[in-house]
């Protein structure tokens, strides 16, 4: 086994033949001063307020996160955890005050679980040069 520390990662790599190689992530640490936790709570404050009014608080949440040294897939997880939080309590605002009509979005509702667990399941399936073509 070889270990190898890249940044704050650590990486445990077996190496088992030809082509077949096992990497696992073992830790990570996140040094917060008082600066790094400001920054985050007042872009976290202004994305929210953004977001609540008009909708795009990701565009200024994302690039904090990765300002302060997140990886980019943990700080693309907190952003979407974020979001989803944002969205779940004002479907829940709109819907209790009558504003949603449930016959509408009743058959409507099934299809969108469905497209939420087929997206990112496309990304495992299909191989990473299919969607390289789509960030140039």
């Amino acid at each position: 086994m070889k270990v190898v520390r890249q940044g704050r990662w650590q990486y445990n790599i077996q190496d088992f033949g030809p082509n077949i190689v096992h990497t696992e992530r073992t830790s990570y640490t996140v040094h917060l001063s008082l600066m790094t936790v400001i920054t985050l709570a007042v872009s976290g404050f202004v994305a929210a307020f953004i977001d609540a009014t008009v909708g795009g608080g990701g565009l200024i949440s994302l690039p904090a996160l990765l300002f302060v040294g997140l990886p980019p897939s943990l700080a693309l997880g907190t952003n979407k955890l974020a979001g989803t939080m944002s969205a779940v309590t004002s479907f829940t605002s709109y819907l209790t005050s009558g504003k949603v009509s449930i016959r509408l979005v009743g058959p409507l509702f099934p299809l969108g679980v469905f497209a939420s667990a087929v997206a990112p399941s496309s990304f495992i399936i299909f191989r990473p040069h299919f969607f390289a073509h789509l960030y140039w």
